[in-house]
């Protein structure tokens, strides 16, 4: 577990966690952050047809891991796609 305030470096692997906190759908998007404070394009992360099937459906206290210790490489690996990105 890291606190908001970890900063995380390239090469770092990591798993996202969450725990809902009522019933509904989670839908989680990645947006790369670039050093003039631009954004890049959205992309979803969850749900995908490789976790849990594509359901996104949540209840409260389940505990959804992204990627989940099934897949191949449990893990994401933080990588730069470009060299301002920060």
């Amino acid at each position: 577990r890291v606190s908001s305030t970890t900063r995380l470096v390239q090469g770092d692997r990591l798993r996202i966690s969450i725990e809902a906190a009522r019933t509904g759908y989670l839908y989680v998007i990645n947006r790369e952050e670039y050093s003039n404070g631009m954004s890049g394009e959205p992309i979803l992360i969850f749900p995908t047809s490789r976790t849990r099937g594509g359901d996104n459906q949540v209840s409260v206290g389940r505990v959804i891991e992204i990627p989940t210790q099934d897949d191949a490489p449990p893990f994401f690996t933080l990588r730069k796609s470009r060299p301002d990105h920060v």
